[in-house]
């Protein structure tokens, strides 16, 4: 979380639909399909999706110490015909499946996301971190939904770290996550999702995208949540 770099708006970089315009849906289900592939390849591929203790349900994924061959975009470009044949012995990833620092990292650098934090680390337990250790995978696949939609370039301020507000669909439980605001991703949300009032905690402006997703306008960042379906 960086509550002092949030004052300082990244310059813009793009405009919302940039040249060529919107990607299609096809092309944004396979960005992210290839990266849901992806993950399952290394996580089945070196046997590391495990079990979380007590919980039958829950997941971990960890990342290995070596890369895949493939660029996720060229995975998610062959996805079409390996997508059936790979999916059911690599798995599907749950949308609630908590993913640990190290692949989510890995996902959102892959696709061109960054990152920052007042104390440059990213320790879930301090407040000047940006952690994504617990970030729920429907998490990571919205925001990248989110990139591919809008075509702006995002810069993540902060995850599952300490210091915000408590509650079952919030950071600390790997629902939410925070995204420095531009004028690229202000243009995109303000035009293309509806408005859906204010949250009566802070007065923050609040949009409802078509997909469910509630996006907060807070006084220095977006926050993104991204709710699984009930």
């Amino acid at each position: 979380m960086t509550p002092d770099d949030r004052t300082r708006t990244v310059p813009e970089q793009g405009t919302a639909g940039g040249a060529g315009g919107a990607p299609s849906a096809r092309r944004r289900d396979l960005l992210v399909a290839g990266s849901a592939l992806a993950v399952g390849a290394i996580a089945i591929g070196s046997a590391t999706l495990l079990r979380g203790a007590g919980d039958s349900a829950a997941q971990t994924v960890l990342l290995p110490r070596t890369r895949l061959a493939i660029a996720p975009r060229v995975a998610a470009a062959r996805a079409v015909r390996a997508e059936a044949a790979a999916a059911p012995r690599a798995g599907r990833l749950a949308r609630t499946t908590p993913l640990r620092q190290g692949a989510t990292e890995w996902i959102l650098r892959a696709h061109g996301i960054r990152w920052r934090s007042n104390g440059h680390c990213a320790d879930r337990a301090r407040t000047d971190c940006t952690s994504f250790d617990g970030l729920r995978w429907g998490t990571v696949r919205g925001l990248l939904a989110f990139q591919a939609d809008s075509r702006c370039p995002l810069t993540v301020s902060g995850g599952t770290e300490r210091g915000h507000a408590p509650g079952l669909y919030s950071h600390g439980t790997g629902y939410k996550i925070d995204v420095m605001p531009t004028g690229c991703t202000d243009r995109f949300v303000t035009r293309r999702y509806r408005p859906a009032g204010q949250r009566p905690s802070d007065r923050a402006d609040l949009y409802r995208a078509p997909a469910g997703t509630v996006l907060a306008r807070e006084k220095d960042h977006w926050d993104l949540l991204f709710q699984p379906a009930r």
